[in-house]
């Protein structure tokens, strides 16, 4: 699985500040995991599978690069999961 932080968005100040922008991705639902705690943090949560079973169809670096593309972030980090 892979998780991408895509940081803090930053708006007027710090109280508009939300806990982030996860997107996270993995061949299959059944592949994914770690969801609970973003979501439970109110964080924004993108999801993408390999093979459409959740969220967007195709890989999460095609997802990450169109959020990119729309949106600005203050910082980024990015972590490889393997759940084997």
């Amino acid at each position: 699985m892979f998780r991408l932080r895509v940081g803090e968005r930053s708006l007027q100040s710090d109280e508009n500040r939300y806990p982030g922008t996860f997107v996270l991705g993995a061949k299959s639902t059944n592949e994914l995991f770690l969801l609970d705690e973003p979501l439970e943090s109110g964080a924004r949560v993108f999801v993408s599978t390999d093979n459409g079973t959740r969220g967007f169809k195709g890989f999460v670096t095609q997802l990450a690069r169109s959020i990119l593309e729309s949106e600005r972030f203050d910082a980024l980090s990015e972590h490889h999961l393997n759940n084997t």
